[in-house]
């Protein structure tokens, strides 16, 4: 009788905890909860509600053509396209989530957003001309030189401008060279030296010859926050360091200048202002600044990695940005002071940008 009780209570545990597996409900979620792709170009992904914005480094399209995401789900939902697949995102693609108990489903479009990465070889030079008077560029639009001021003023042969090519390069074939060379009197003023230079921006002759140089270009919020400039360069100062009137200067060494500045314009303005020789140092629309601090003799290339320090927050509700890179072989060459033979060379540039919060 006992026996035939136990078994009896045995028989109802079972069928219990049988009953419990069986109504053990199935998932109903049919969430994506992380969108990645294992490459190097990826940034980040942000899932809000039934879209996806995909960053990627901006790359040669081909690659867009062929990614195969890593997609994970709520769990016993299954995902089409699978995880996995390589698809086409530069065409419309949308993903469809089924949950587990197969009621639920969910689909999500994805927006493909590629992000410049600045990266700059400086490997691409041209010839431009002012007045039949020929002088080096880099072919990058982007990019601007006093060169034309020089031509305007001296008239020299191309090897003779402050900023130009060079094979001494860290990678690739040509690299960036900017040196201090002697100027003189041109229409009536007098210019001791030219400094060798190069930035980000446009240079359009003005007088005073500081506000030539428009400093900066759009840096929208899709290109992401600033966070750090690296490269690498090599520098030498000339022997004789002289101020704007050509006075020796005993103990003073040339140094040269690296550095980037974010700074705030009016929205939906940028193309009619910039900062110039005048305002690039302290204007107070100037956020963020990245700049070597020991800008001495290096005799090999020497990698710099500089951070942004930022005195605020971008504003994009209220503001546009400009981004400005600059370079010059003598650090007060656009007053005139510096060592003439001073070389700057400059290679494989590239600003860092990590995406806004919640992007």
């Amino acid at each position: 009788m006992k026996n035939t009780f136990i078994m009896s209570l045995l028989s109802v545990v079972i069928f219990g905890l049988s009953s419990c597996i069986q109504d053990e409900p199935l998932y109903r979620e049919a969430d994506i909860v992380s969108f990645t792709v294992e490459s190097e170009l990826f940034v980040s992904s942000h899932i809000s509600g039934n879209g996806i914005k995909l960053r990627m480094l901006d790359t040669d399209t081909a690659m867009y053509k062929n990614m195969a995401p890593v997609i994970k789900v709520s769990p016993g939902a299954i995902v089409s396209p699978a995880s996995g697949v390589a698809m086409d995102f530069t065409k419309g693609i949308t993903y469809k989530v089924v949950s587990e108990d197969g009621n639920y489903s969910k689909e999500y479009s994805i927006s493909l957003i590629p992000i410049p990465n600045y990266v700059y070889g400086l490997e691409e030079w041209t010839t431009e001309v002012w007045a039949s008077r020929e002088y080096p560029a880099l072919l990058d639009p982007n990019w601007a030189s006093a060169n034309m001021g020089v031509a305007i003023a001296k008239g020299a042969s191309i090897t003779d401008y402050p900023t130009r090519s060079t094979t001494d390069a860290k990678s690739g074939q040509y690299a960036a060279l900017l040196e201090t060379i002697k100027g003189g009197k041109y229409l009536g003023q007098n210019i001791p030296i030219f400094s060798g230079s190069l930035f980000t921006g446009e240079f359009k002759l003005s007088f005073p010859a500081l506000k030539s140089t428009h400093f900066g270009q759009p840096h929208p919020k899709e290109k992401g926050k600033p966070v750090k400039m690296t490269g690498y360069y090599k520098y030498t100062p000339g022997p004789v360091y002289k101020d704007k009137d050509e006075n020796v200067i005993p103990g003073k060494i040339d140094e040269c200048d690296i550095k980037a500045v974010l700074y705030s314009v009016t929205k939906g303005n940028a193309a009619n202002e910039w900062l110039n020789g005048e305002t690039i140092a302290d204007d107070l629309s100037i956020i963020a600044v990245a700049q070597l601090e020991d800008r001495s003799k290096r005799e090999e290339y020497t990698h710099f990695s500089i951070d942004f320090i930022y005195k605020e927050e971008p504003d994009y509700r209220n503001n546009d940005y400009k981004l400005a890179i600059i370079f010059a072989s003598s650090a007060r060459g656009d007053f005139y002071e510096g060592a003439v033979g001073s070389t700057l060379i400059i290679d494989d540039v590239e600003v860092v940008c990590e995406p806004y919060d919640g992007e």
